[in-house]
């Protein structure tokens, strides 16, 4: 509902900004992206427990487009992701358009994604799954957030099976106390996580 946003407060501020860069409101950026853009994210990205440099975050037209790219990274067609079900209904026509295959994992709107089920098909599919995407924070459509417990054994848990992790934060901000919750990218130590959000 648009009468719940700032719009006259926002209009304003990209206003002012349009005016202040003219130049470059107008054009493009080639990737990885706008590096004064990049060291804001990078900044802001210290509220869920990441220390990233700007080179090391890509902008992109929003969160689905960084979660196709990094499909397409990781994946050829064919290949089989691990998925959270029920999921953004959006991520399963996304996989079924690059010609992937989903392998649902239950997820429950009191924890997120079952660790236990998803070890299990990783035992049992050894070597076949590419990818797992997952919501760790108020997951789209259960509102399920992660503990930061689970968030580590589902880092720890992939890394051991040389998974990649496509973490979709794009919920994140959203929390209703003071503090933001941290992402499964804070406990990623050797660069398995690919978190992708937006603004």
């Amino acid at each position: 509902n648009y009468d719940l946003l700032p719009v006259d407060k926002l209009n304003r501020m990209l206003s002012r900004e349009t005016r202040r860069f003219a130049r470059q409101s107008v054009g493009y950026d080639l990737p990885p992206g706008n590096l004064r853009l990049r060291q804001q994210v990078a900044q802001r990205l210290l509220l869920s427990g990441c220390t990233l440099s700007p080179d090391q975050i890509v902008t992109t037209s929003g969160c689905v487009e960084a979660v196709v790219l990094a499909l397409q990274v990781l994946c050829k067609p064919g290949d089989t992701v691990a998925i959270e079900t029920p999921v953004y209904f959006n991520f399963l026509q996304l996989i079924e358009a690059l010609n992937l295959k989903a392998l649902e994992i239950p997820a429950s709107s009191r924890g997120g994604i079952s660790l236990e089920a998803l070890e299990y098909a990783l035992d049992r599919n050894r070597g076949e799954v590419k990818a797992c995407i997952v919501i760790s924070n108020f997951n789209n459509p259960l509102g399920s957030l992660m503990s930061d417990e689970n968030k580590l054994k589902l880092v720890n848990l992939l890394e051991s099976h040389q998974v990649p992790l496509i973490e979709d934060d794009i919920y994140g901000d959203l929390s209703y106390s003071d503090e933001r919750p941290s992402v499964a990218k804070s406990f990623d130590k050797t660069g398995n996580v690919l978190l992708c959000s937006s603004i």
